[in-house]
């Protein structure tokens, strides 16, 4: 029991200096992500007014978000949270008893 204590809290441990290195990858992408934003706000600013270039922008990455958003709650919303194979696999374990018994 030890053994697994220790394997276990060895395992989490990694784990988490994993999440570490995936939470500073999401935040530096962000970083990025913002760069190149402003980069194309201000590349619009050479033709349009810099509030038209920067209302623009972020119009076309509200309607982005605004899809991802839609998708992942019309899923949610469909999403079925029973267990269904595990339903039926109860199902059939309590068919299979019934008949053993009799």
């Amino acid at each position: 029991m030890k053994l697994a204590t220790t394997e276990i809290a060895q395992k989490a441990a990694d784990a988490g200096k994993q999440v570490a290195y995936v939470a500073t990858g999401a935040l530096l992408g962000l970083l990025a992500l913002q760069a190149v934003l402003a980069a194309a706000v201000i590349v619009l600013a050479r033709v349009l007014p810099l509030w038209a270039s920067a209302l623009a922008v972020g119009g076309a990455l509200a309607l982005i978000a605004f899809g991802f958003v839609s998708k992942g709650a019309s899923a949610l919303h469909n999403m079925n949270p029973e267990p269904q194979q595990t339903l039926l696999s109860l199902e059939d374990t309590k068919s299979w008893m019934k008949k053993a018994v009799q």
